[in-house]
C-alpha cells in the first residue's frame, strides 16, 4: 500500500472493528495489523481530557495494542558463533586458510586463521555485551502514578496505554514511555 491508500483503508476503520484477531496470510503465518488508538492532537486537546482513561477503556488498548514493553532477547553463544562464523567473509577466509594449509603454507595458514578467529571472538564478545545492555535497557520497569475514571492509582509503566495520564515529580522521573506535559514544567536534555 502506499501511504495515501492505507490511510484510507484505516480511516473508516472504529476501535472495536481494530481489536480484531490478527488476521492469517499466505500458508497460515500471522500479519501485522494497524491499531488505531485516538489521542487528541493539541495540548489544549490533551490538558480536556486530563481525566483519564476509563478502566475498562485501558484494559481493552492494552488487549489491543499490547504491554508498554520492548522484547528482546539475548543470543545464546551458539546463536552468537553460528550467525558470526557463517558470514560469507568467515566462510571464504576459511576456505583461503585450509587450501593454504593444504599446500604446506602451515605458519602463515595458521597465523592468519588465529587472528581471524581473533577477531570473530572479540566482533562476538562486544555484540554480546551490547545485547545484554539493550536488554537491561529494554527491561526497565517502573512504579507510575496513572490517572483512571479522574483517581490516581499506581499501576506498572507495563500497564500504560495511549492516552493515560501520568503524574511525574520528585525523583519517581523516569517513565519508559513518550509523554506530553500538560502542566507543570520540565527541564530535558
Amino acid at each position: 500500500f502506499t501511504e495515501g491508500e492505507q490511510r484510507e483503508e484505516t480511516e473508516g476503520r472504529t476501535e472495536q472493528q481494530s481489536q480484531q484477531e490478527p488476521t492469517s496470510g499466505r500458508d497460515g503465518e500471522a500479519t501485522f495489523k494497524i491499531a488505531q488508538v485516538q489521542v487528541p492532537p493539541t495540548c489544549a486537546a490533551l490538558l480536556a481530557a486530563s481525566r483519564g482513561r476509563g478502566e475498562e477503556q485501558a484494559k481493552n488498548l492494552l488487549a489491543l495494542v499490547g504491554p508498554n514493553e520492548i522484547p528482546f532477547k539475548v543470543d545464546s553463544v551458539v546463536e552468537l558463533i553460528k550467525n558470526e562464523l557463517s558470514q560469507f567473509f568467515y566462510v571464504y577466509q576459511l576456505i583461503m586458510y585450509i587450501i593454504w594449509l593444504w599446500a604446506s603454507y602451515l605458519f602463515v595458514g595458521a597465523l592468519l586463521l588465529g587472528v581471524a578467529m581473533i577477531a570473530a571472538i572479540a566482533k562476538m564478545v562486544v555484540r554480546r555485551a551490547g545485547q545484554v545492555a539493550l536488554a537491561e535497557i529494554t527491561a526497565f520497569e517502573a512504579t507510575v502514578r496513572v490517572k483512571r475514571e479522574g483517581k490516581w492509582t499506581e499501576k506498572s509503566s507495563k500497564d500504560i496505554v495511549p492516552g493515560d495520564v501520568v503524574a511525574v515529580s520528585g525523583n519517581r522521573w523516569p517513565v519508559p514511555c513518550d509523554l506530553a506535559v500538560l502542566s507543570g514544567s520540565a527541564v530535558v536534555d
